[in-house]
């Protein structure tokens, strides 16, 4: 094995599995596969892997708040419209 069974108390194994966790999304898949095919440490991997997660995850966010801010513009937008004919 390439790896140390354990380093710093963390099992190598359970490391790569981690760094080695499924996304949802394409490029996600694509980096950590290429993330696995460095010749790093088992934690480094790991922590990389972990970044990329929270990035992907943080952009989800951003667009679902996006897309409600939009939706909430265009539902103002249409009753302030209905409103002003209305009048």
């Amino acid at each position: 094995a390439p790896y140390a069974e354990e380093v710093d108390g963390f099992s190598s194994r359970q490391l790569l599995l981690s760094a080695a966790t499924p996304s949802k999304h394409e490029i996600v898949r694509d980096l950590k596969a290429l993330l696995l095919g460095c010749a790093r440490d088992p934690r480094w991997l790991a922590a990389m892997s972990g970044e990329l997660d929270k990035l992907a995850n943080g952009c989800d966010r951003r667009n679902t708040a996006l897309i409600r801010l939009k939706d909430a513009k265009r539902a103002f937008t249409e009753r302030k419209t209905r409103a002003l004919e209305d009048d």
